[in-house]
């Protein structure tokens, strides 16, 4: 199932499995193209969605991942959480 995200201000509606492709063929050796995404999709027996592949590329293509994934983390901790004994 889809779920809306807001996005630089406005819905954006796709799967995280796109962007967990994405981080991952950046993050690895290969380029974080569509075809590289797909294949990563396939090992897990999912398959990707063409519209979805090219929205997280063009979101993603021109910014540095690590900054993406510090600023993300800064809102994480935002949130708080932990848990109580």
């Amino acid at each position: 199932r889809e779920r809306r995200v807001d996005t630089c201000r406005r819905w954006t509606d796709f799967k995280m499995r796109h962007v967990c492709a994405y981080l991952l063929a950046a993050m690895g050796s290969n380029a974080a193209n569509a075809a590289n995404m797909k294949a990563i999709l396939a090992s897990v027996d999912v398959e990707a969605d063409d519209k979805q592949l090219e929205l997280v590329i063009q979101k993603f293509g021109n910014k540095n991942i690590e900054k993406v994934i510090a600023e993300g983390s800064a809102f994480l901790a935002a949130m708080g959480g932990g848990g109580g004994g």
